[in-house]
């Protein structure tokens, strides 16, 4: 789309004004030169004659006199009162202002002279910001900071002196506003610069310029404007107007604005009209943006009292149906904002504000600093405190800028990425489909399209998607008194949800056109009695050239008579008006006259002339009651040769022969399946011989046959006679029986065709065999297959050819014979065979299932593997053990050899396969069923668990200690003590052999080992081993007795006995150290915590230990649990326990 050009829709007025914006900012440069020396000149040294010297305002203050301005600018009182002519200056008070010589605004400096107050001031400024900066640097310092910190810090220090260098620089021209804004990527995002330079000032009026270059949402723009402000008796009145041009974007706006101040009080009013229109959007994919138009009302306010503190109101107002007040991302419908907010004015340089915008499209905190330095104005005056309640008045504001918004708001709308449009206008028939010529350009690709067509829809019309862009509507029926018309919306849809317009198509459906030679008006002849009053339907089939029914009105239709045969005037045959019975039928109801006439009806629809209908009255009519009718032969034989003769005896009621009758008669057949037509059945032409009319009968199709007389086309009462052609038997020679094909899958699904060819002897077709045929089936044994299992179809013949067929098909795999049967006739020599082939193994019925998941790594326990093989029907398939096999894998894939597979063998013919599977190498196995090599349904798994010894336990009456067999036990023992083994994963030790390293460790039974008492040589180091009964797999043990135990049998109340029996021995007493780890502990290391019992039997006595206990007292350890008591020498039975260590 194209971009409108600058100025498009504006008013000339607009149009001037603008123009006037941009000479005024052509001839900004000029402008700044020739305001320069008003600003910033040096007194000149001509005399005041020549060359007047020149002027400026200055602000009455607090604590100003006429002496302390004199002495400020140079001058003298009497000068001050000369450039004020008319003026009382003693009664000057704060606000007032009043012209003075310029020349001291800028004095020249003094070459070669140092002034020793400048430079006291410059030293104590520098000294000022050196402490500020050592200050602001330490508190930096204290906080840790990391690089981003410190690039921060001194990206803040250069853009505030830069800002604070280009602020003094811009104020010799006039008021400067500047911020300028650094981010970590140097780029100067949210810096401004505003600037308002007066071009005419008087103490009544100021006309100056006002500019401004700022940079916001990565927009750089510019501002320039032109204004005027009229100082009246305590107020102020302004106008003032601005282009606004984006530099980044190409936008451009006219501004303009209005101004109200009063002391304390500022009331701004700015309005804002767009310039250029739509262009593409760099930030909201797929729009276009350009200025909204809007405008504002500014209110700005201070306490008089206290006019450092003021406050702002203002409301703004944007127009269309996206704009951004609030950003790109946040567009509403004509947004609008309020904004309250609190400056606070410490000093006239410095201005705090904190604002709080709020509106429907958002809201904002804004808090900020604005620097403001006045022309021409001493520094100690822009930092003097007192000097603030002079800004308030309007002779203190009167440079301030003016109040708006720089910031071009946009307006954004969706671009046009896709377009659609269809036919404007589709007609044609009802039920016939028409394209609707979509036509889609998009951007992106197309995702659909929405289609809008309640009416049609509900009328029966449809939608047609035909492939890509492309769509049909096949239109409805043509409804009756109905417009026909219906809308149709299209809404094109691309792959991103954008949206296309949307398309309008007019969706006519015409009136059928009526078909002359489908529409039919039946019955097309009637006869009726002249009798005044027997009534006959006539139904009228209007159809157009698709023969489909064609609905038309009532009143469309025409009905008209033509007197073939008139009868006596008045009494003419009735025809009634149409009604309709449904869409596109209709019934005519006619009535018989008194006297004989004919009448021919003819319909017309839509000016053409449907078929005919000729009505009859007649006085002469057969009566069924005195009527006969029969056939000679009841029974034929089916070969167009025999025939019987048909009778009709036509007579009155009263019983008299109706002659002359024959060209209203006829003699209709009509078999199982309605009316039958030559050859089938052939009835010649009918003879009249009296009042009798006879014809002959024959045929060619057998079957039983109902002839009734019709008079005029209708049925002469219930008169009938019944005839059956019987066929003839076909010959076994001349017929034929196929099957094709002969082989099909026993899938219950596939199927062969059956046809039987039935000829007699003469070579001609059998025709009526239909229900005398059947097709037998036996297997190869000559039985008939199981019930259900081989199906055939109802057989059919093909017209009346002879060729007769049904299907087959079954889930009985097999070898079957066909053979045909005529009537109880087999005919063996035309049997043919059929083979319904064994189903494949399917994945989906088959399983393999193991007995077993979990099965010990011993080479003996084994888990049995059963493959259940079935066909896709759920049938199993037997016989086929040489096709199947298994593959088993260890846990990272690879063939395991440590895993025996049994040979496969299959359960009887039950289709399940087994086979046993065992090891000695502990993992997790997976195992494939295969069915001639290639993978068959899932796969199961096999965890072989490891059989090592995993733990032992004591063995001493009564107690059980259980210890780990990284424990090291045992490691003491004494005789008859003992231990066992238990392996891990419910191992039964019953089923390992077990024997010991050394002949002093015996095995007793299920792992169980008993201690006797070692040779003085032997070593401590045992090892036990188990083997599996039957396998190779063994689990071994190894450990080290470091001190052997001896418990004498004798008791002794004498403690020192006890001891003497240990050195007698040559063996070493037993501490408590030795003995136990404590009651209940249970350890390594002591026999009491190895074992828990330490003696030969229940009635065993404790034994003393060699730790005295006091005087006469000593320590004796008790049987059970490792504990010991404290018992006086005497009193009590012990026995001696002494040690050895072994090597």
């Amino acid at each position: 789309m194209k971009n409108q050009p600058i100025y498009s829709g504006t008013s000339l007025g607009i149009r001037w004004m603008a123009w006037l914006n941009i000479g005024v900012q052509a001839v900004l440069p000029l402008t700044l030169a020739l305001a320069t020396p008003s600003a910033s000149a040096a007194p000149t040294t001509e005399p005041a004659k020549r060359s007047p010297a020149p002027s400026r305002l200055h602000t009455f203050a607090m604590g100003d006199t006429l002496a302390s301005i004199a002495t400020q600018y140079a001058t003298t009182i009497a000068t001050l009162r000369s450039l004020n002519p008319g003026r009382d200056l003693d009664t000057l008070k704060p606000g007032d202002r009043l012209v003075v010589p310029s020349a001291a605004a800028h004095p020249l400096p003094k070459l070669n002279s140092p002034d020793p107050q400048a430079s006291t001031d410059a030293q104590d400024e520098q000294a000022r910001e050196l402490a500020a900066m050592a200050s602001g640097t330490g508190n930096f310092l204290s906080n840790n900071p990391d690089s981003d910190a410190a690039a921060a810090m001194a990206r803040g220090l250069a853009t505030r002196e830069a800002s604070s260098q280009a602020q003094q620089w811009l104020s010799r021209f006039g008021t400067a506003r500047v911020q300028i804004d650094v981010d970590d990527k140097f780029s100067l995002k949210n810096s401004q610069v505003e600037l308002l330079a007066p071009l005419h000032d008087t103490p009544e009026q100021l006309l100056f310029t006002q500019g401004s270059v700022h940079r916001k949402d990565d927009r750089q723009q510019t501002t320039l404007g032109l204004g005027v402000r009229r100082f009246n008796d305590g107020y102020m009145l302004g106008a003032n107007s601005f282009l606004d041009y984006d530099l980044s974007r190409q936008h451009a706006r006219l501004g303009l604005g209005v101004e109200y101040w009063r002391d304390f009080l500022k009331v701004n009013a700015n309005s804002y009209t767009r310039l250029t229109g739509w262009k593409d959007s760099p930030d909201v994919e797929d729009y276009q943006e350009r200025p909204a138009n809007g405008w504002d009302l500014r209110t700005e306010a201070w306490l008089p009292s206290m006019p450092q503190l003021g406050g702002k109101l203002s409301y703004e107002q944007y127009y269309g149906d996206e704009v951004g007040l609030f950003g790109k991302d946040n567009r509403k419908k004509d947004p609008s904002a309020v904004t309250v907010g609190l400056t606070y004015t410490p000093i006239p340089l410095l201005t705090l504000s904190a604002d709080q915008r709020k509106g429907n499209g958002g809201n904002e905190t804004t808090v900020g600093a604005e620097f403001s330095y006045q022309i021409g104005e001493p520094w100690a005056k822009q930092v003097d405190p007192a000097g603030v309640g002079a800004l308030r008045t309007l002779a203190g504001s009167r440079y301030d800028l003016v109040e708006r918004n720089n910031h071009i708001v946009l307006e954004y709308r969706k671009k046009q990425v896709i377009q659609m449009a269809a036919a404007a206008h589709v007609s044609g028939q009802g039920g016939e489909t028409k394209s609707l010529s979509v036509w889609v350009n998009s951007k992106y690709p197309l995702s659909h399209i929405d289609w809008t067509a309640p009416a049609l829809l509900q009328a029966g019309g449809r939608l047609v998607h035909d492939g890509g862009p492309h769509y049909s509507v096949l239109l409805p029926d043509y409804q009756t008194q109905q417009t026909n018309v219906y809308t149709l919306h299209g809404v094109a849809v691309d792959s991103k949800g954008n949206r296309s317009g949307r398309s309008e198509t007019r969706v006519t459906v015409n009136a059928p056109a009526v078909s002359a030679r489908h529409s039919t008006f039946t019955p097309a002849h009637t006869v009726l009695p002249a009798d005044g009053k027997t009534q006959q339907t006539l139904t009228l089939a209007i159809r157009d050239e698709q023969q489909q029914p064609v609905d038309i009105a009532l009143a469309d239709i025409k009905i008209t008579s033509d007197h073939v045969r008139a009868g006596k005037h008045g009494d003419d045959i009735k025809v009634s008006d149409p009604t309709r019975t449904s869409p596109g039928v209709y019934e005519i109801r006619v009535t018989a006259s008194k006297t004989e006439q004919t009448v021919t009806l003819t319909p017309t629809v839509q000016g053409t002339a449907l078929a005919q209908a000729l009505v009859s009255t007649t006085s002469v009519l057969p009566n069924p009651g005195s009527s006969r009718f029969s056939a000679s032969r009841p029974t034929i034989a089916a070969d167009n040769k025999a025939t019987t003769t048909l009778a009709f005896d036509a007579r009155d009621a009263n019983g008299l022969p109706l002659e002359g009758i024959g060209k209203h008669l006829a003699f209709v057949v009509n078999g199982a399946s309605g009316n039958v037509s030559p050859p089938d059945v052939t009835v010649e032409a009918i003879v009249e011989s009296a009042g009798t009319y006879t014809a002959k009968l024959r045929g060619l199709l057998a079957g039983h046959y109902t002839v009734a007389p019709h008079f005029d086309g209708k049925p002469v009462g219930t008169l009938k006679a019944s005839v059956e052609l019987q066929a003839l038997p076909p010959a076994e020679l001349n017929s034929a029986f196929k099957v094709m094909p002969p082989s099909i899958d026993a899938d219950g699904f596939d199927s062969t065709t059956l046809t039987f060819i039935a000829r007699n002897a003469d070579n001609k077709p059998v025709s009526g065999l239909a229900n005398l045929l059947v097709f037998n089936v036996t297997d190869d044994s000559g039985k008939q297959p199981e019930p259900g299992k081989i199906t055939v179809t109802a057989i059919q013949e093909k017209g009346t050819t002879g060729e007769y067929s049904a299907t087959l098909r079954g889930t009985q795999a097999g070898d079957f014979t066909l053979t045909p049967e005529v009537d109880g006739d087999v005919m063996d020599s035309l049997a043919k065979s059929v083979e319904l082939k064994v189903l494949p193994p399917a994945a989906g019925s088959s399983r393999l299932v193991l007995s077993k998941t979990d099965i010990l790594a011993d080479g003996v326990d084994e888990a049995k593997a059963s493959f259940i093989v079935k066909n896709s029907l759920g049938q199993p398939i037997s016989g086929i053990v040489g096709q199947v096999s298994f593959t088993v894998t260890d846990s990272k894939g690879n063939p395991a050899s440590d895993v025996e597979l049994s040979r496969i063998v299959e359960v009887g013919n039950t289709g399940v396969y087994e086979a046993t599977l065992s090891g000695s190498q502990p993992d997790l196995y997976t195992m494939t069923p295969k069915i001639d090599n290639e993978p068959l349904g899932a796969d199961a798994r096999l965890s072989l668990m490891s059989t090592h010894i995993t733990e032992l336990h004591s063995y001493s009456y009564p107690g059980k200690y259980s210890h780990a067999v990284d424990s090291g036990f045992p490691t003491t023992a004494y005789d008859r003590v003992g231990f066992s083994a238990t392996l891990a994963n419910g191992a039964h030790s019953k089923d390992y052999n077990w024997s010991s390293s050394v002949s002093w460790l015996t095995h007793r039974s299920s792992g169980l080992f008993i201690f006797s008492t070692p040779p003085d040589d032997a070593s401590g180091e045992i090892t036990i081993t188990g083997t599996r009964k039957g396998s190779h797999v063994s689990h071994s043990y190894t450990f080290r007795i470091k001190k052997w135990f001896y418990i004498d049998n004798s008791l002794s109340r004498n403690w020192a006995a006890a001891m003497n029996r240990c050195s007698a021995l040559g063996l070493q007493p037993v501490s408590k150290a030795d003995a136990t780890k404590g009651e209940g502990v249970i350890g390594v290391g002591t026999p009491a915590s190895e074992y828990g019992f330490v003696g030969y039997s229940f009635l065993a006595n404790s034994t003393w230990l060699s730790d005295p206990a006091g005087a006469g007292h000593y320590l004796r350890l008790l049987l059970m649990d490792g504990a010991t008591e404290v018992a006086p020498e005497g009193s009590v039975d012990g026995k001696a326990i002494c040690y050895r260590t072994l090597k």
